[in-house]
């Protein structure tokens, strides 16, 4: 059980009652007085009743004391991280098929500035298989400057590899290129 003590408590409700405008920032000030306790290892998560409340991590990972947390054996199935550059079409494999349905995040980071120039920018699909298409990136790339992370999940069906692909290459001076990361559990 957390536990805040009384001016804590009377803090929290004074910042966040009705006509309560407080801040990020001014949150954090209250809370970091250390009034919450919390047994070593756990976390706060949210209930059923919305309420916060102290569990330990179980099932396929544990959390140590110093926040290192550790996935089971044979949980983690897969990880592959691959650069795209914008300048020839083409596909790459991401993750192998691996035989079973794994769910997958996935983070694609432009490693190049997206930039029109007098020509189109490269376009990038992710697929299962042989179907370059069917998942649908979540982020619009134009614009986009390195480190600009878009995150998304999806699952892997038994057989199937996570490819990325440039479908269509960069034209004119146009520039921008991804880094594909995936994760795969299952």
């Amino acid at each position: 059980m957390t536990t805040l003590s009384n001016n804590t408590y009377n803090a929290l409700v004074y910042a966040l009652g009705p006509g309560g405008n407080a801040s990020a920032a001014e949150i954090d000030g209250i809370l970091a007085g250390n009034d919450i306790t919390l047994a070593d290892t756990n976390i706060l998560v949210g209930n059923s009743t919305g309420k916060a409340a102290a569990v330990a991590v179980s099932g396929d990972a544990t959390l140590a004391d110093t926040g290192a947390l550790t996935i089971a054996s044979g949980k983690l199935v897969g990880a592959g991280l691959v650069n795209l550059p914008g300048n020839a079409t083409g596909n790459t494999t991401v993750l192998a098929a691996a035989g079973r349905a794994r769910t997958c995040i996935i983070v694609v980071t432009p490693s190049a500035n997206f930039a029109n120039g007098n020509g189109a920018q490269p376009t990038f699909t992710l697929g299962q298989g042989s179907n370059n298409n069917s998942i649908a990136v979540t982020g619009d790339f134009t614009g986009a400057n390195t480190n600009q992370n878009f995150t998304f999940a999806t699952t892997l069906g038994a057989n199937n590899a996570l490819v990325a692909a440039c479908a269509a290459a960069a034209t004119g001076n146009a520039t921008g290129g991804i880094n594909v990361t995936a994760i795969a559990v299952g």
